[in-house]
Formats: C-alpha cells, sequence, structure tokens
C-alpha cells in the first residue's frame, strides 16, 4: 500500500500541504522568469541569432537586423578598435530554437569572441 506524501512529511492536515505546493509553485515560477529569454526592446523577434558588441548581449532578430549587422561588420572603419560592433552568428530554423541558442550562449561568455578582430586576436595578450 503506498501512504500519502502527509505521511512521510509529518504533516496532519492539508492546510500544510497547501503551504508546500504554494513554495514550489512560487519557487518555480521565479526560476522560470529570472531565466526567461527576453530580447531587448529595439529589436523584433526572429530566427536569426546576433551579439551585439557594443551593448554586450545577445539578441534573436528578423533578417534584415541580422543583414544590416553582416554589413555594419563588414564596414567597420575603425581598426584602431580590437571589437566589431556586432556579431552575425547564423540562422535557425525557428525563432524558439534560435531563443534556445541565445539562452545558452548566454551562460557561456561567448560573447567577447565573436567581437575580436582577426587582425587583434594574436595581438591580444591571454593573462
Amino acid at each position: 500500500m503506498i501512504k500519502s506524501l502527509n505521511y512521510y512529511l509529518i504533516l496532519p492536515d492539508t492546510v500544510g500541504m497547501k503551504i508546500i505546493l504554494l513554495c514550489i509553485v512560487i519557487t518555480i515560477v521565479s526560476y522560470l522568469e529570472s531565466h526567461a529569454v527576453v530580447n531587448p526592446e529595439n529589436y523584433q523577434d526572429g530566427e536569426f541569432l546576433i551579439y551585439n558588441c557594443r551593448e554586450k548581449h545577445w539578441a534573436c532578430v528578423k533578417s534584415e537586423t541580422f543583414d544590416e549587422c553582416l554589413e555594419d561588420r563588414n564596414a567597420d572603419p575603425s581598426e584602431l578598435d580590437p571589437l566589431h560592433s556586432c556579431a552575425p552568428v547564423g540562422r535557425f530554423a525557428t525563432t524558439r530554437s534560435c531563443f534556445d541558442r541565445q539562452s545558452f550562449m548566454s551562460t557561456q561568455a561567448f560573447g567577447t569572441r565573436v567581437c575580436v578582430r582577426d587582425e587583434w586576436k594574436g595581438k591580444i595578450s591571454k593573462f
């Protein structure tokens, strides 16, 4: 015979059980809110992933913004600056899959790697 959860938690009534369940729900909701992937307001959600090197954030954007990023990167005039203005990463099958990759990349500190100009990669010393 399976014993109830109240037996294992030593909760004699359902009020205690409701309190525990409420705490679990609050914990889950706060975790999901703190780990939600949200694009900055100046971007429209899309399936193209870019990294904004100036503002230091990842974003899933529409193709127009991705193309602008690519053009800006190719036309970046300042060779004195070791970093590009943005980094176009790639296209994903869906916006959701882009958000999944954005979430992963945000936790891995890949941003600065994709921003460094090729000419500067050999000059930057590793400490």
